[in-house]
């Protein structure tokens, strides 16, 4: 299924954007949107976070049963767990749930896309294949908050900082990494930055991150804590073996490019480039404390796609500029590079060992994709269960560590 999706994108992107048929162009883009919608809203037992916030959903009462004391007993943003709460109100199944996520989400998405670059299929290419499934089946809140990021832009580049630090805050009220977005203003204080310029602030970010890193976990080693060791660990989550080292240097390698690229073009907005060297500094600090700085980066994600799609379309469009522009002699090695280091990402994350269980790759959550339609006792869907079985005992086996150090 995912295949004749994405291969249905794909001629669409080739038709509207490269050939330029404009033939039911916006029915076709809004079919793609439904299409989205319809497999995020249908999918069961897809991503696995979706097995966390299932049964979370169980827990959750109605508006007729709630009272202020849930708040304090669910570690989830009051915000999310108001609108959680208010969707069971109205449909007390998971699946009404999913589909008020999609829709707010996708929508967001593709309005931003049609809004900030005129090769809309490219970017729904983009996102469908790299990082759909990711917001629409693992990291559920902070995708709220990242599109609440998408609706602020506009009063961001404006400088109308009132009506954009509410939404930073109905973002915050989300997932806290939305605290990201309070700092993004002060980007666009700093004139459009070139690559040089943002390899050597990556450079003094990789040395003081490393040095704090190595630092702290020389104290933490001291203290014999076992429960704040872990914590760190968790929220470090380093990968210091050649692969890891390769995946990372390859997720820092398509951004430089596309810096690059746009560093002399006037019509991009400095904010979007800015946001994009931001985007290279937390890649350069995921070497050192990786989970946060992933997170922080799915903000920028949107931007990426936008920016890198304008930059590397240009010779294409303007053919004549080919000999003459010296951005443009580079496109064919630079894409080649980009599909290279963008093929090794998604073969890394896919196929990645589960740590909870080395038999299971990392693809096995979302493929085959299995809907509300699906047989329950499916071998697919008993693979799931066992997977999050295994993950259950996981948290179980660190929380009882915990307790044992903390008694």
């Amino acid at each position: 299924m995912y295949l004749i999706v994405i291969l249905f994108f794909f001629i669409n992107m080739v038709c509207f954007d490269w050939l330029k048929f404009q033939r039911n162009k916006d029915v076709i883009y809004y079919l793609e949107m439904i299409i989205l919608i319809m497999i995020a809203g249908l999918r069961f037992k897809v991503g696995g976070d979706t097995f966390m916030y299932m049964n979370f959903w169980e827990e959750y009462p109605t508006l007729q049963d709630f009272s202020f004391d849930f708040l304090e007993k669910t570690d989830f943003n009051v915000l999310w767990v108001l609108i959680t709460v208010i969707c069971k109100t109205i449909c007390n199944d998971f699946v009404f749930f999913q589909f008020v996520h999609a829709i707010f989400v996708n929508i967001v998405f593709f309005s931003f896309f049609k809004k900030y670059t005129p090769y809309i299929f490219s970017a729904v290419f983009c996102y469908a294949v790299g990082h759909f499934l990711y917001f629409n089946t693992e990291v559920l809140r902070e995708a709220v908050s990242v599109c609440l990021f998408m609706l602020a832009t506009p009063s961001l580049l404006k400088k109308q900082y009132w009506k954009y630090y509410l939404l930073c805050l109905i973002a915050y009220g989300f997932h806290s990494s939305a605290i990201i977005m309070f700092i993004a203003p002060l980007l666009l204080y700093f004139r459009k930055m070139n690559l040089k310029t943002t390899i050597i602030i990556s450079i003094i970010v990789l040395i003081c991150s490393s040095v704090i890193y190595f630092a702290a976990s020389s104290i933490i080693e001291s203290l014999n804590d076992d429960v704040f060791a872990y914590k760190f660990s968790h929220y470090t989550n380093s990968e210091y073996s050649i692969t890891g080292i390769i995946y990372q240097l390859f997720l820092c390698l398509p951004v430089g490019v596309v810096i690059y690229l746009n560093q002399k073009s006037t019509e991009q907005k400095p904010c979007f480039n800015n946001f994009l060297c931001f985007l290279f500094w937390l890649y350069v600090l995921s070497f050192t404390f990786n989970t946060i700085a992933m997170r922080f980066s799915n903000y920028m994600i949107p931007f990426y796609i936008i920016l890198g799609l304008n930059v590397l379309m240009e010779p294409f469009q303007n053919p004549e500029s080919i000999s003459t522009n010296r951005r443009s002699v580079l496109i064919k090695p630079i894409i080649a590079c980009a599909i290279v280091c963008i093929f090794f990402n998604f073969a890394y994350f896919y196929f990645n060992k589960l740590e909870v269980n080395y038999s299971m790759h990392s693809y096995t959550r979302y493929y085959p994709y299995t809907s509300v339609f699906s047989d329950d006792n499916s071998s697919v869907i008993r693979e799931r269960n066992h997977f999050v079985s295994a993950l259950r005992n996981h948290k179980k086996t660190i929380e009882e560590a915990e307790a044992e150090v903390e008694e």
